[in-house]
């Protein structure tokens, strides 16, 4: 999925052109001497390191629950010191230890549950923080402070190590905080989802080009569904409510140029409701209910080969 916009580039032509590129997806995916050297010998991972990741990873896994389950178990005998201690101490613990085995490449199974629990705990450590020692403080305000600590360190952190989950971690945070922004600063939900709408799609449009694809994907879907969201609450019964439909045929547009499925999908189904929505609006009493439904259904039948042929045109090679 990341090789897509590499598929046109021209082949090397010279043994330096060729290192370069070598070079180039090198640093790109991270990958070591041991990494090149294994693909150039031929070899192919011994079936020992895979059932090592594995039960490395359902071993983290088992860690995570004991963790969370003791927590639950002992919440009310804790005092406030305990509980932040129990939260944002453990969460702060895991995430250096996750950060430190993923630098050295060592336990990499066990440092991903770490470092997605950690992700968990810390924000709900600063939250029980603010509430054990904040006072009747703004809730807003509390997580918005929170969710820029997290974006900082998220960011921060990808200096070191590239991992999706610190990705993810940065986009979501960056976007509920701002959420948290526009509830303090009293702006309509509506403006505010369709600026963190676009700003998440735009932001899946860049990443496409690198390593980072699931945080693309989740940041088109999402992002688009809130901008789609936004938009028609804005724009419904009023006079220029046909905008959404040019809007959603630009979506389509713009997830081809960008190679985005989950953008190429949430626009499809946008069109599809609004056009369901014209046909329900303004002809089932006049045309009756069987033909509107039978108008419906073509429209689903139509909007769904576009889809597909579109799918299969332009995403084939994505």
């Amino acid at each position: 999925m990341t090789d897509g916009p590499d598929n046109t580039r021209a082949e090397p032509a010279t043994r330096d052109e060729a290192v370069a590129r070598i070079l180039e997806l090198a640093h790109r995916f991270e990958l070591d001497a041991a990494d090149l050297g294994l693909v150039l010998s031929g070899q192919q991972p011994a079936s020992g390191s895979v059932a090592a990741r594995v039960f490395g990873t359902i071993g983290g896994l088992f860690m995570v629950a004991g963790i969370a389950a003791f927590v639950a178990m002992q919440w009310e005998q804790f005092g406030s010191a305990a509980r932040v201690l129990v939260t944002l101490g453990a969460g702060m613990a895991l995430f250096v230890s996750a950060i430190i085995m993923l630098r050295q490449r060592n336990a990499l199974a066990v440092a991903q549950p770490f470092l997605a629990l950690a992700q968990v705990l810390q924000p709900t450590g600063m939250m029980v923080a603010f509430a054990e020692y904040g006072g009747d403080g703004d809730a807003d305000v509390a997580y918005a402070i929170t969710a820029a600590l997290m974006t900082i360190q998220a960011l921060s952190a990808l200096r070191l190590v590239s991992h999706e989950i610190l990705m993810l971690s940065a986009i979501f945070f960056a976007g509920t905080g701002l959420a948290a922004v526009a509830s303090i600063a009293d702006i309509e939900s509506d403006l505010a989802g369709l600026a963190i709408g676009t700003g998440a799609t735009l932001l899946a449009a860049g990443l496409m080009s690198g390593r980072y694809w699931l945080s693309a994907w989740a940041a088109a879907g999402i992002g688009s569904i809130i901008l789609y969201l936004s938009i028609w609450s804005l724009v419904s019964d009023t006079v220029i409510e046909p905008v959404f439909l040019l809007i959603t045929c630009a979506g389509l547009y713009v997830s081809v140029l960008t190679l985005l499925r989950p953008l190429l999908f949430t626009s499809g189904i946008a069109l599809l409701a609004y056009l369901s929505y014209i046909v329900a609006e303004y002809f089932a009493d006049s045309l009756g209910a069987p033909l509107a439904l039978m108008l419906v259904g073509l429209l689903f039948v139509g909007v769904g080969y576009l889809l597909l042929r579109l799918n299969r045109r332009h995403f084939a090679k994505g």
